[in-house]
């Protein structure tokens, strides 16, 4: 199959859309012939992230601008004359998008012009987004009417969760949504008693329990507050713990600042963003227990990634993300409640036997890679395009 994907994001940045773009483009080219399409970083920063992240498809960088609103770089408006002259010169079987901003508008054009089926993938709650971003309802509304309107123009569209589909319907989409989840390219490494001490001796962890554990952006979205005031009133009843916290953005000396009005700044390590995923492993197999208190995210990949060092995640009940666990057998959901996750943590460290059992059932049935993913996305492929044909 010839297919394209595209994204309006790409490296440096390392949030959930890149990371399945990249792996989706790294798998399926072994077997097709896959063109990505993404803005354009500079050509300098370009080049520097393909040879750092051993890229093995070809990309077409789309013309882009720096944003300083949104901190992204964003194609532009107008139609790119050269995609047209691209997409002549080219014949593709599938235009999968995983975003709907620009570059999925200038793509669905040339798609619909040459007949190709269109699919969209739903990853973010972008009313959210957009919200926190541009701080203005009116400014929301007009970004939502442009998204939504190309997100009706594709032919068939997915989500990562059953929340995700839920979030897109209230959007006012109305056709049939279908839900492929997502996986992770980490595998354990063998030298896992190594990697414990190498965080140890950088961190001065060694014998230290309850060692708890968060990776994402540094953004209030991520409902880092929640972790904050939970791990203050555990403190106050006297569990010794340490939270790694793993990550970068916009918000993170709130953090900082929070951690110090709750008490829990002693307690903290804020590691900052580590883009070295093999580095990254150390911290998942030196960590006890993996904090998710985010109710934004629509299917997070770090409690898969989390999943494959058998670490459980502690997560919202009901939300998005917590759909790939069940409580208290391959990981924990609780409330969106200070004191109750308070309680659920204390729960855990104080029942040292079972949480080993749920850790060995978080290996075996949250983790899922992401030749499974793509062997399920394929297939569908397959099926659209019989469907077009007829």
């Amino acid at each position: 199959m010839k297919i394209v994907l595209a994204l309006d994001s790409f490296f440096p940045s390392i949030e959930g859309p890149v990371v399945v773009l990249h792996n989706f483009a790294t798998i399926m080219s072994k077997t097709n012939d896959v063109q990505v399409f993404v803005p354009s970083q500079t050509e300098k920063i370009d080049l520097e992230e393909k040879e750092k992240r051993n890229v093995n498809y070809p990309i077409y960088y789309v013309k882009s601008r720096y944003e300083s609103v949104s901190k992204y770089y964003s194609a532009s408006i107008f139609p790119d004359r050269a995609i047209k002259k691209f997409f002549k010169e080219n014949d593709y079987d599938i235009v999968h998008l995983h975003s709907p901003f620009f570059i999925s508008s200038h793509l669905t054009k040339q798609a619909k012009a040459k007949n190709i089926p269109i699919i969209f993938t739903f990853h973010t709650k972008f009313k959210d987004e957009f919200i926190r971003v541009t701080h203005s309802k009116f400014l929301t509304r007009i970004l939502m009417k442009f998204i939504m309107r190309n997100i009706n123009r594709s032919d068939y569209v997915y989500t990562v969760s059953e929340g995700a589909k839920r979030v897109l319907i209230e959007y006012g989409y109305k056709k049939n949504i279908k839900v492929i989840r997502n996986g992770t390219d980490l595998i354990c490494p063998e030298n896992i008693e190594e990697r414990k001490k190498e965080i140890d001796d950088k961190y001065v962890l060694k014998g230290q329990e309850n060692v708890f554990l968060f990776v994402g952006r540094m953004v209030v979205t991520k409902n880092l507050k929640l972790a904050f005031d939970a791990l203050k009133i555990v403190k106050e009843r006297g569990i010794d713990f340490k939270f790694l916290v793993v990550g970068d953005g916009a918000d993170l000396d709130k953090f900082k600042e929070m951690a110090r009005e709750c008490g829990v700044d002693d307690k903290t390590i804020f590691v900052g963003a580590i883009h070295d995923r093999d580095y990254l492993m150390s911290f998942y197999l030196r960590s006890d227990l993996f904090l998710f208190p985010s109710t934004f995210d629509t299917a997070s990949l770090v409690p898969i990634e989390s999943a494959t060092f058998s670490l459980p995640t502690l997560l919202v009940k009901d939300s998005p993300t917590s759909e790939i666990i069940i409580d208290e057998r391959n990981g924990y959901a609780e409330i969106e409640s200070s004191e109750a996750w308070a309680n659920k943590i204390i729960s855990i460290v104080n029942n040292k036997e079972h949480h080993e059992e749920v850790r060995r059932l978080c290996r075996k049935e949250v983790y899922r890679t992401w030749e499974d993913v793509v062997k399920e996305m394929v297939e569908e492929y397959r099926c659209i395009l019989d469907e077009w044909k007829k």
